[in-house]
């Protein structure tokens, strides 16, 4: 009996200074020793690149660049191209016989996303390809078949956390038709649609915002098919970040964007979220949402544009060709010119 009152001593007694030894680590000696740890999210690991410039042809439409300005990007006579900022290297991203229509850069990664359309016996084809830059490859999703001849894709919306791709391809003056590629990259039809539906899908959640016909804001859950409808008036869908914050733009009288209600999906049910005037309302168009938050109004008369959050101003020579993420594109005859926004 005492030899078991003694373990039962000497337990007790060992877990005490092991409770005490754990709580001075805790309290006293781990602070001491803690530096500053800085988290870099993958997207901004290598984006050291603040401007530059590459030889385009004169002609050349849709211009890009990619999330680090590594690469560059613009579509010639059908055809898709992109040039390493660098060295000035030059590769054509579509292959030869399928011209490519519509692309856009990954927000994370030096890859794009891109379609091309063709017939087969008097039918519409639409392919979507990934383009990986840095290694020059090209991978497929499975084709949408079965389509009016001359249709052709109208947007692309894509998450690269949930690996989500909806694809809005215009079959009609009026219709519209939007699939779905799943994780799996499987193929599915979501619903028909007018040819003016507005899409956003969420970056890090499963949700795909749509607007049809000019109707209000709907919510669709990839997960459960759910739908339903964002207590948001009659605003229209002016993009998101890849912290899923949704920009909206109310309208005035006129049709032109006032002023942009922004946060995530609860605070605007909630109206509990921010809120932006417009000094001076303009189209849709001229509203830029980058991936990493920014709010620009371009105005090509004045060539300015204006910083929105940072209520700052820019000026630029030459021709407005975008702006993506950090990046401020303008061409002036055969070169393009990126430069970084950088704020103080």
């Amino acid at each position: 009996m005492k030899m078991y009152r003694r373990l039962l001593l000497w337990t007790v007694v060992s877990l005490g200074f092991q409770v005490l030894f754990l709580v001075f680590l805790d309290e006293f000696y781990l602070p001491q020793r803690t530096s500053n740890v800085e988290v870099v999210k993958y997207a901004e690991i290598g984006a050291s690149k603040t401007s530059g410039q590459v030889s385009i042809p004169v002609g050349a439409v849709r211009i890009g660049i990619s999330y680090d300005a590594s690469y560059a990007s613009y579509m010639f006579d059908g055809k898709l191209y992109v040039i390493h900022t660098e060295s000035g290297e030059k590769a054509e991203a579509s292959e030869e016989g399928f011209p490519a229509s519509l692309y856009k850069w990954l927000p994370d990664r030096n890859m794009l996303i891109f379609s091309c359309e063709e017939e087969v016996n008097n039918m519409g084809v639409v392919s979507i390809k990934t383009y990986d830059a840095d290694g020059g490859l090209v991978r497929s999703y499975p084709e949408i078949t079965d389509l009016p001849a001359g249709s052709q894709v109208g947007d692309i919306q894509l998450s690269t956390l949930t690996n989500l791709v909806y694809v809005k391809v215009v079959t009609g003056a009026d219709r519209a038709e939007i699939y779905r590629f799943n994780i799996m990259e499987e193929l599915v039809h979501v619903m028909a649609a007018g040819s003016d539906v507005e899409m956003l899908l969420m970056n890090i959640s499963d949700i795909l915002l749509y607007r049809l016909d000019g109707a209000s804001i709907k919510l669709r859950y990839d997960s459960s098919g759910e739908e339903r409808e964002l207590d948001a008036g009659d605003c229209i869908l002016l993009g998101s970040d890849a912290e899923d914050i949704v920009y909206l733009g109310e309208l005035d009288e006129k049709g032109n964007v006032a002023g942009i209600r922004y946060g995530t999906l609860d605070q605007i049910h909630e109206r509990k979220h921010y809120y932006a005037v417009l000094e001076k309302p303009c189209p849709a168009e001229h509203v830029v949402v980058t991936d990493n938050g920014g709010v620009f109004v371009v105005d090509k008369d004045t060539k300015t544009i204006f910083d929105l959050k940072n209520k700052t101003e820019i000026t630029y020579k030459g021709e407005y060709a975008g702006i993506f993420n950090s990046f401020l594109l303008t061409t002036e005859g055969n070169m393009l010119y990126f430069d970084a926004i950088i704020n103080d």
